[in-house]
């Protein structure tokens, strides 16, 4: 795996330990046609489709119970994304002697790899580690100190990750008897490096001396959705530190898309289909602008469902059954861009004579409407990375740089005051058509 100069990793020979293998191209969900047939579909029946009760839906994938809740024991809630539930289930694991190991993402005091995969072996590290990520990590290494050492591990895993498992455990026997479990995390879309640099210089910050950045610190009595991005340069000569607000700048450049890792504008799993279980937040009513946040669940073994009833009937958590249409509301925004405006970003790619992978999404033309949606989409992401590299190190503040993101992306938003127009423009001529008919 290698960063491609974009502040995004890919598949390809790295440096270093890379033995040239090629399997990360193998695997790889965005880069081989050789296992393009191996889809989500295919690995998620060899992985579910012979246990009793389960069911499926195209969205989801395979569900055997839909679940939403928090965990109760102080902390678990307010100092983790969403419910603390995923940190709960994970801690129960190791206590319970099920895995020896759990393979997530932590904190890593270096500017240039704020975070880095790990393998933690105690309750009290999981716990200490938890934080979402919105960074680009690799689990190459890792896995092979998986393949190494002679104990079952669980694996966190954004829906990528866990399709590249998959396809690596289909191949590789050490690694398939040492996983025991992959605990899927939902996903919209990652971003690269330069999100976070962004952030932090939003702030008046330094990227190069930061040393921890927490991308959804909560504030107590705020709704879920408010979360805070932090940062500190602990540990250097000068400690200094800053954050800044989901409505202060964070949203725009989320919702924006900008700094989207490329891969994503082509990715068809919203719900970590691969995984044993997959956690995410509860973007839904009537849970969504709740204080502390809540988790919503879908489950696929009947054993990790038995694991947290148990959490139940100890206290430790707040559980209820809900159906498989809630799971699907709480994120119908990215299944319409992962399932619909999708097949339309496949179609301009195929134009420009851009080759991607067979996705379970057929490639279409689409509407004027939605081609100039989606050239707007990506024209917004290439002008964030460009206005960041035109900045080369600047402090900025968040008018100005999303000034210079918008007069690079001018000619979509007059392509679609022209069309707006235009739309006005046939309707009224439909409607005096109409009239004219109706007075023969």
């Amino acid at each position: 795996m290698k960063d491609n100069g974009a502040g995004e990793i890919v598949a390809g020979p790295g440096h270093g330990s890379c033995s040239e293998c090629a399997l990360c191209l193998d695997v790889c969900p965005f880069h081989s046609d050789r296992e393009a047939q191996i889809d989500e579909d295919v690995l998620g029946r060899e992985c579910f489709g012979g246990i009793p009760g389960i069911r499926h839906i195209p969205e989801v994938g395979y569900w055997l119970a839909c679940k939403e809740g928090y965990a109760l024991p102080e902390g678990f809630r307010m100092s983790r994304s969403s419910g603390g539930i995923a940190t709960w289930f994970l801690c129960r694991l190791l206590k319970e002697g099920v895995v020896q190991g759990v393979v997530c993402i932590v904190p890593n005091p270096d500017p240039g790899e704020l975070f880095r995969f790990a393998i933690l072996r105690t309750p009290s590290d999981v716990a200490s580690a938890s934080t979402s990520c919105y960074y680009p990590t690799s689990i190459a290494k890792m896995l092979r100190t998986v393949m190494r050492e002679k104990q079952r591990v669980a694996i966190t895993a954004l829906p990528c990750v866990a399709k590249a498992l998959r396809r690596a455990m289909r191949r590789i026997p050490s690694l398939r008897e040492r996983v025991a479990l992959i605990v899927g995390l939902t996903c919209g879309q990652q971003k690269s490096k330069s999100y976070t640099d962004l952030l932090v210089r939003l702030c008046g910050g330094d990227p190069a001396r930061v040393r921890y950045v927490n991308f959804r610190k909560k504030e107590p009595g705020l709704p879920a959705k408010e979360y805070i991005f932090s940062w500190n340069t602990t540990g250097c000569r000068k400690d200094e530190e800053g954050s800044i607000g989901w409505t202060d700048g964070c949203a725009n450049i989320w919702c924006q898309e900008h700094f989207k890792v490329n891969a994503c504008n082509y990715c068809d799993d919203v719900f970590a289909e691969l995984a044993d279980v997959t956690f995410m937040d509860a973007w839904v009513s009537p849970w969504r602008d709740q204080p502390g946040g809540r988790n919503l669940i879908i489950v696929r073994r009947k054993q990790w469902a038995e694991l947290l009833e148990t959490g139940v009937r100890d206290g430790e958590l707040e559980l209820n059954d809900i159906g498989v249409d809630q799971v699907v509301e709480s994120q119908r925004g990215v299944i319409s861009d992962k399932r619909i405006h999708l097949g339309v970003r496949l179609w301009l790619a195929s134009k420009r004579g851009q080759a991607c992978i067979k996705k379970r999404v057929a490639p279409r033309k689409g509407s004027i409407h939605e081609r100039l949606e989606a050239r707007a989409s990506l024209g917004r992401q290439q002008a964030s990375r460009d206005v960041y590299r035109q900045l080369a190190g600047q402090k900025v503040t968040q008018a100005q740089y999303q000034a210079m993101v918008d007069k690079k992306c001018r000619k979509y938003e007059k392509a679609r005051r022209a069309l707006r127009w235009l739309t006005r423009l046939s309707a009224r001529a439909s409607r005096i058509k109409r009239l004219l008919g109706a007075g023969r």
